[in-house]
């Protein structure tokens, strides 16, 4: 997906077009918006901070070609989702998400759920709610897991209304560098034309949320297939991987734990030859 004659906004456009919009009511007005690929099994797909269903372009085309039902989400303040209500939590939010999710399924139907970061966090929440129907749940990169988190990386630049395109672009590329990738190498066009795309829709803000143990919660307390997939360069653990590490493999249900080799933070789009099989083999299972 790179050189002179790729256009992200158009091949983004493209795979959008493709896609069946469901829009899920929400309780306090507003909707929550899932775009659909494909037949089959559902599979759910949820994004991090800043994000939207996007972060998850390099997945979707080869969960739709392995026979599954994608449904990715934009979390309720993120990508084309309306906001929640101004006291909104993570408990709240995931409620939001677990009706919305109910919304897009057929009654008694079952499903597998994916979610990347902050993603992660949401979609544990509403995996918890929605646990008679969860077959699988596989967390990419997510932190409120009540271990130590990384302090030590340089810090993200701000946006500011003054910058010509080109500043922001650079903005936007340090941005990814410092949180999302682990080989700055693949920083490419799409990348770049996500991170501009998403940060510009983005209303709420994941805050002190990672910092907590939410997650960790979540994990201990369901019985659902559990899978981890982290990047091994992942900003966000940096030295204290093994913690993550501890925190997984000790539960029953947990059907592995996987470094993604050279990748960041942001595992399933910088390495999606690797990622890709990770998912399609916990969905199998």
């Amino acid at each position: 997906m790179t050189g002179e004659t790729f256009d992200p906004a158009s091949y983004l456009a493209g795979l959008e077009d493709a896609a069946r919009v469901i829009r899920a009511p929400m309780p306090h007005g507003g909707s929550m918006v899932w775009h659909q690929w494909g037949a089959g099994r559902p599979v759910f797909l949820m994004h991090g901070s800043f994000g939207a269903w996007t972060h998850w372009t390099k997945n979707i085309p080869a969960l739709v070609a392995a026979g599954y039902r994608v449904i990715a989400g934009d979390t309720p303040g993120l990508g084309d989702s309306d906001p929640p209500p101004d006291d909104w939590d993570i408990y709240s939010i995931g409620k939001l998400v677990a009706g919305a999710i109910e919304h897009a399924l057929a009654p008694g139907e079952r499903f597998h759920l994916a979610g990347f970061s902050f993603g992660g966090i949401v979609g544990g929440q509403a995996v918890q709610a929605l646990e008679d129907r969860c077959d699988g749940f596989i967390v990419v990169g997510s932190n409120a897991l009540g271990v130590r988190l990384n302090e030590a990386r340089p810090d993200l630049r701000k946006m500011r209304s003054t910058m010509t395109p080109e500043e922001m672009l650079h903005v936007h590329r340090h941005n990814l560098g410092v949180i999302m990738f682990g080989d700055h190498g693949r920083i490419d066009p799409l990348a770049l034309h996500i991170q501009q795309r998403n940060t510009r829709k983005a209303r709420i803000r994941s805050n002190t949320i990672p910092r907590g143990d939410s997650l960790a919660t979540v994990l201990r307390s369901i019985r659902v297939p559990v899978t981890g997939i982290f990047g091994e360069k992942d900003a966000t653990a940096g030295p204290y991987m093994q913690d993550r590490r501890d925190v997984f493999e000790p539960l029953q249900h947990c059907r592995g734990f996987h470094l993604v080799e050279g990748a960041g933070h942001w595992a399933q789009y910088e390495r999606p030859d690797l990622v890709n099989p990770l998912l399609l083999q916990a969905l199998a299972r």
